[in-house]
């Protein structure tokens, strides 16, 4: 461990500092006092109990006295120095089945803010969170975070990747009062992975504690702000007694109810599905709208599993997000919500970007094994989709169009192994394979790579990584091509002081990724960025000018590049704003020529501009802002445009319980030659969370451009949610156009249900 332990059992720590601005000598001796009195100490040692503790956020059960307290708090955000205002205690127990944590804040000069939220939405909220390195690696690991009434949120990381999707089972109470608040919580062994050892463990430990009314984060130990490997800086947590069996099993048995109402033409009426028994394809009706389905997750042993789902329902509970883009040239990146795939999904993850989970639509099964031992990690996957989506084609490069995928399924397959490599680093591989299956088992298409990746850091917030992707692609006629991807990249990551980014890729025409997102090929990129941030007095905790800037070369002869400098400041904690201008270039033809060069190019230069604001403006409301005009290629016309982009959010909160967010967004392109385009976007939404366990939601959203008709979209829907498995949820969505009359386009009403069973 980089960072020596650093602990006191002293009944607190009053407010030392907590606003001036703070020199590196002044951090370098507060990290000395507090090394100073972790030695001492001794080391953070979970403390074992056979008495019952009840999880209800009060901390009365006796043996918490006989738990060390963790109280020495040190702020590394926005600045580093000073500890936290009033008393913050933090303790461990543990029995045969949770690990406990008792967290206590008192004596605070301020207004605490906890409300009763849904699962993970506490960002805004005062916060204990608990980052746990289960392999003692200090790679990979766990990060909690807990509100002053027990709303968890939770995220899986790994070498370079975080999972903010990723959800697990905890069980925690809270209690908020006039000066502070406590928050007891009980992690399952069974929710962890952690070494397959009988004896005493120690893990990896880092604590925090967020005020956001003044912008501030604390840790034990002392931990510097954006440092690229945090658990690094973790100090030991000994005397780890966890379960030897680790997950065992788990069965996630769901049903699914939906009837929807569609129309089938321009002038044909809204229609619910026809359940009719007596018809034919009565039975393959009934079940488009009662869909049970089962996931099954086998702990084989304590850091090793098996993921299994039969007849999935991936449907998500909530719709994805409109965006409207006037000058829109690929297809928007969607994040995963699906719980299948995020369970172990730091497994699959690589430099290359090799998987893409949402490019599986709809499959019929999927299995997972995932886990690791000692070095090595290892993730392989499995999946039949039935309803596989085309890809980008460019030129002659063979993929899957929409004549492959037209009544096929795709099977996809990828095995990734990483072995820790470099100190803190790793030496990585991935194959893929996705094959395109006909009627008959006709092969259509196939697509597989095979990569090798790595990690390398250079001292404390260096890091050298890269890779090298093949791939072999071959389409329905037979035709076959091999590709290659390569990219290096070097980074410092930023804190107080410099922070860089040089990044390099080249991808020869040939290379497809068709288990990824983008598959752009025949095209060279580069990308640089240097920032420095500096402390200065008075209002500004700091103050970051930055220079960047990239190319594009595509082996066509079409290019981009652009140059920005901007400056970022952020002012008492709060205030975030940023000032961006820079000059880009374009250059696209208008097609190929016999030998695949594009001809008749066009090529745009021009200058834009750019400011944005953010700030939580005191406990009940928060405003998000920004403003941009520049000069682009319309690509869908390959002439100049003069592109004006502006959004605002507001989020109110007037209630514990009662959220409320408006999105405004407005754009304008107008074309030097033709017709101005325009796009408008008003989303609001609803969130009236009544206890921990049950809320609403609902939206409205009016949304224009795109070359579509305006749209009415609304939704509402009722969750009851025990844990992210067990729930419960109701819903309605409806999408109405606007054409000389409203017309509905289509109506859907869900019940949804899933239970998790742990024998």
């Amino acid at each position: 461990m980089s960072a020596p332990p650093a602990q006191s059992t002293s009944s607190g720590s009053r407010v030392l500092e907590t606003r001036r601005p703070f020199s590196p000598g002044r951090a370098t001796l507060c990290s000395l006092l507090l090394w100073a009195a972790g030695a001492q100490a001794g080391e953070i040692s979970v403390v074992s109990t056979t008495q019952p503790i009840s999880v209800d956020g009060r901390l009365d059960e006796p043996i918490w006295q006989s738990a060390p307290a963790i109280t020495e708090f040190m702020r590394f955000q926005p600045t580093e120095g000073g500890a936290p205002p009033g008393i913050t205690e933090v303790r461990f127990l543990q029995d045969e089945r949770f690990l406990y944590v008792g967290a206590k804040v008192a004596d605070a000069d301020y207004p605490i803010r906890a409300r009763i939220s849904p699962r993970e939405q506490i960002n805004a909220d005062d916060q204990i969170g608990i980052y746990l390195d289960t392999f003692d690696d200090d790679r990979t690991g766990y990060i909690f975070y807990f509100n002053g009434r027990g709303i968890q949120q939770d995220i899986r990381v790994g070498p370079g990747f975080a999972s903010f999707s990723w959800n697990t089972v905890l069980k925690t109470g809270g209690t908020v009062q006039s000066d502070g608040y406590t928050i007891e919580i009980a992690i399952p062994w069974r929710s962890l992975k952690y070494p397959r050892v009988s004896d005493p463990q120690q893990w990896g430990l880092i604590i925090t504690r967020k005020i956001p009314s003044e912008g501030a984060k604390y840790s034990f130990p002392v931990t510097e702000r954006n440092h690229p490997r945090i658990f690094t800086q973790a100090a030991p947590l000994t005397n780890v007694r966890p379960a030897p069996r680790g997950s065992g099993v788990e069965l996630i048995p769901s049903i699914t109810m939906v009837q929807q109402a569609t129309r089938s033409g321009d002038d044909d009426q809204l229609r619910w599905i026809d359940l009719g028994n007596d018809s034919p394809g009565a039975t393959e009706r009934w079940l488009q709208v009662i869909r049970p389905s089962m996931d099954a997750r086998v702990g084989i042993t304590a850091n090793l599993g098996l993921t299994a789902t039969i007849n999935p329902d991936f449907s998500q509970v909530d719709q994805d997000p409109t965006f409207i883009n006037l000058n829109q040239r690929f297809a928007f990146f969607l994040p995963e919500n699906r719980p299948f795939f995020l369970d172990g999904s730091e497994y699959f993850a690589d430099s290359m970007n090799s998987l893409y989970t949402r490019s599986i639509v709809d499959p019929v099964y999927g299995t997972k094994l995932s886990g690791r031992a000692g070095r090595w990690s290892t993730g392989v996957l499995h999946a039949l989709d039935r309803s596989p989506n085309p890809s980008v084609h460019e030129g002659d490069t063979p993929g899957f169009s929409e004549d492959d995928v037209q009544g096929a399924v795709a099977a996809t397959q990828l095995a990734r192994t990483r072995v820790d490599a470099f100190g803190d680093g790793f030496i990585g591989t991935t194959i893929t394979d996705k094959r395109l299956i006909g009627p008959g088992s006709e092969l259509r298409g196939s697509n597989t790579t095979g990569a090798v990746d790595f990690r390398i850091p250079l001292g404390e917030r260096w890091t050298f990584d890269g890779g090298t992707q093949q791939s072999w692609t071959s389409g329905q006629a037979g035709e076959s091509i091999w590709g290659q991807n390569v990219q290096l990249g070097l980074a410092r990551a930023p804190g107080i002081g410099w922070g860089t980014v040089l990044f390099l890729s080249d991808r020869t025409l040939g290379y497809r990724q068709e288990t990824g997102f983008l598959n752009q090929s025949g095209i060279t990129d580069g990308f640089g960025r240097v920032e420095y941030t500096f402390e200065p007095s008075g209002v500004f905790d700091t103050i970051t000018p930055v220079v960047e800037g990239g190319i594009r070369y595509e082996r066509n002869g079409e290019y981009g590049g652009f140059a920005d400098v901007d400056l970022e400041v952020l002012i008492n904690g709060i205030h975030r704003i940023e000032l961006e201008g820079g000059i880009r270039s374009n250059r696209e033809g208008l097609g190929p020529d016999a030998s695949g060069r594009s001809v008749d190019m066009v090529t745009v230069t021009g200058a834009g501009i750019e400011a944005s604001y953010r700030a939580e403006l005191g406990r009940i409301v928060a405003v998000q802002a920004s403003l941009g005009s520049e000069r682009v290629l319309d690509f869908d016309v390959l002439a100049a445009a003069d592109e004006t982009s502006a959004s605002t959010t507001i989020t109110l909160r007037p209630t514990p319980g009662l959220r409320l967010d408006t999105t405004m967004r407005a754009d304008r392109l107008g074309r030097v030659s033709g017709p101005t385009g325009t796009a408008a976007l008003i989303r609001h939404w609803t969130t009236w969370q009544f206890t921990k366990e049950l809320g609403f939601r609902s939206m409205v959203e009016w949304s224009s451009g795109n070359e579509r008709t305006n749209r009415l979209a609304t939704t509402a829907l009722l969750t009851w949610l025990q844990n992210p498995q067990t729930a419960v949820h109701l819903g309605w969505i409806e999408r109405t156009a606007f054409d000389d009359a409203p017309k509905t386009i289509d109506r859907s009403v869900f019940l949804k249900g899933t239970v998790l069973f742990r024998p």
